[in-house]
């Protein structure tokens, strides 16, 4: 059995979450300022302190969903090798889940409008998997590059097990 080489590993890029963050934050701002400025000037000390104390549950629990969702995207880790796909999920509980690349049936490099001004893409492989149809890596910087790369070696793992594609 040949020693498996890893062609490219990473996670996602955070600027996937760049809508979810800025909703977020929209949301703590459109109740935290009008309960810190507008708000205290008509209000009595008691009304005040009860204002303050909501406004500092409404920051953490945005805050709590800001940092799950940056560490869902830290957790997830792909590994493209020259024999499979690799991903690996979770936060507390792990998943692993793999995909063997002779199976790859098609690559496909998707640039949204968005992506591209930030110079990011979207991976979509569709193979013969069962589990696993269509596979999309997201948020990958330089896409290009590592579709080609994973294309070579999705070539060469199947001429090495003699796998043709019959359609």
């Amino acid at each position: 059995m040949r020693e498996e080489t890893v062609v490219w590993e990473g996670s996602p890029s955070q600027w996937c979450n760049f809508g979810y963050y800025f909703r977020c934050v929209f949301v703590i701002l459109l109740l935290i300022i009008p309960v810190l400025g507008i708000l205290p000037s008509y209000l009595n000390e008691v009304s005040y302190t009860a204002f303050l104390q909501f406004s500092i549950v409404v920051f953490l629990i945005g805050s709590c969903f800001i940092l799950s969702r940056y560490l869902i995207t830290v957790c997830h880790k792909v590994t493209l090798t020259d024999q499979r796909i690799i991903e690996r999920t979770g936060v507390f509980s792990k998943e692993t889940n793999e995909i063997e690349i002779y199976r790859i049936k098609d690559i496909r490099l998707i640039e949204p409008f968005w992506y591209r001004l930030i110079s990011l893409s979207n991976l979509v492989i569709e193979s013969t998997d069962l589990n696993y149809p269509l596979y999309v890596i997201v948020g990958l910087y330089n896409g290009k590059d590592i579709k080609e790369k994973l294309r070579n070696a999705v070539d060469l793992r199947r001429d090495l097990k003699g796998v043709t594609e019959i359609d």
